[in-house]
């Protein structure tokens, strides 16, 4: 089974009140938290107005009820001058262009493999070294996608928590799961100089390797495909329509390489945070630092800036 089969995403073909007060994937599923959080404290504040401040200045000598609406009008003029529709809106745009961005690289398999059909053919319809070289590919292919993906999505982590849970979905013989456990054992030696004092068979239990072991599958595809390239080569008297078959293994390669690529686009997106507002600090940490005190500060502001106080009291009423 291909690992596309796992579900991405919900669908939205539903009423509009289903839609509404759908609880996975919704916004107040987001924002439940930081919303409880903010109800709770503005209807305090405003039980303060309304009932602590009459009872500790009864008699109003100390001002209290006007000091603290003098205060509200000057939190809801600070609101003002934040520009929070800005931020958001260039936010959520920038967010939902990325998203759809990060979909478009989920590359598929089936261009690859309409082109294997043809690279890898039966000679007489009883090839079954063909057969098996294709099923080969394929799976290679499915490898790539688990070892990919489950260094981003924590969905197929959760499916494929270890190698090993790869190697008993059938998707890897134990002879190049050894090989992958190889590749960990000297990628780790060279990138890590604390790890030399660890005997091999403890470097490849750790099975977690932090960098790009996805692209070996990808370079095993290459080998048998320089194999099949050499092998069409060698029968150039045998086989009649060899240069078509020399073009359909270029054609190959080029898209295997388009393959790759998705998956180096895939992992950019998921390296590299995109700020929450566009400023000219240097530091995408400095952006979402500026993003996150605007908001807060905003909202802040509105919990004493958006109370109920009597604005008349305040109102000119002196006209010459």
């Amino acid at each position: 089974m291909s690992i596309f089969a796992v579900a991405m995403t919900i669908s939205y073909q539903t009423g509009f009140f289903h839609l509404i007060f759908r609880w996975y994937g919704s916004i107040w599923r987001s924002i439940y938290k930081e919303l409880t959080v903010y109800l709770v404290l503005f209807f305090s504040i405003r039980l303060f107005h309304t009932l602590a401040i009459p009872w500790l200045d009864g008699d109003g000598e100390k001002n209290m009820k006007v000091r603290f609406e003098a205060i509200c009008r000057q939190f809801d003029n600070y609101t003002k001058l934040i520009p929070l529709t800005f931020l958001l809106g260039f936010y959520v745009s920038n967010v939902v262009s990325r998203w759809w961005r990060q979909f478009e690289c989920l590359n598929w398999p089936e261009d690859l493999l309409s082109l294997l059909c043809v690279c890898v053919k039966d000679k007489d319809g009883t090839d079954d070294r063909a057969h098996r070289v294709r099923h080969r590919i394929a799976r290679y292919l499915n490898v790539t996608y688990a070892l990919a993906w489950r260094d981003i999505s924590d969905k197929i982590r959760s499916i494929f928590p270890s190698i090993r849970d790869i190697e008993k979905a059938g998707l890897l013989t134990k002879n190049e799961y050894k090989l992958l456990m190889e590749l960990n054992f000297h990628v780790l030696l060279k990138f890590d100089r604390t790890l030399h004092e660890m005997t091999k068979v403890q470097l490849q239990a750790k099975e977690e390797c932090p960098y790009t072991r996805w692209m070996t599958p990808l370079h095993w595809v290459q080998q048998i495909m320089a194999n099949e390239k050499r092998e069409v080569i060698s029968l150039l008297v045998q086989v009649a329509n060899h240069d078509m078959q020399v073009t359909y293994l270029t054609n190959f390669m080029s898209e295997l390489k388009n393959f790759r690529a998705s998956f180096r686009r895939l992992f950019c997106h998921d390296w590299v945070c995109v700020p929450l507002v566009y400023t000219q600090s240097p530091a995408a940490e400095c952006n979402r630092q500026v993003a996150a005190i605007a908001t807060y500060g905003f909202f802040f502001f509105a919990l004493f800036g958006r109370q109920n106080i009597n604005q008349n009291r305040y109102l000119c009423t002196n006209y010459r």
